[in-house]
């Protein structure tokens, strides 16, 4: 995918392309979220696994909720 398309237009199965967690990085933009505690509910794909991605290499503290079991394990391990 090209990383100009808008995250509306990426499809869920590209979340793990590092890309996605960059264009998430750029939407947050200069915010700075180093060592803030975040809670992102849906986090095991689509916006809120890229958000969560994205939020990770800033270095925040993330509390991350799915009704996926298995799909927020395997992103908590990509987070840690």
């Amino acid at each position: 995918m090209e990383p100009d398309q808008t995250v509306r237009q990426w499809p869920v199965s590209a979340i793990n392309n590092k890309s996605v967690a960059l264009r998430h990085l750029q939407i947050i933009g200069n915010m700075n979220f180093e060592h803030k505690v975040v809670w992102i509910i849906g986090a095991s794909s689509g916006i809120g696994a890229g958000l969560a991605k994205a939020l990770a290499i800033q270095k925040a503290r993330l509390i991350i909720t799915s009704r996926d079991y298995a799909a927020l394990k395997s992103l908590e391990e990509l987070v840690e």
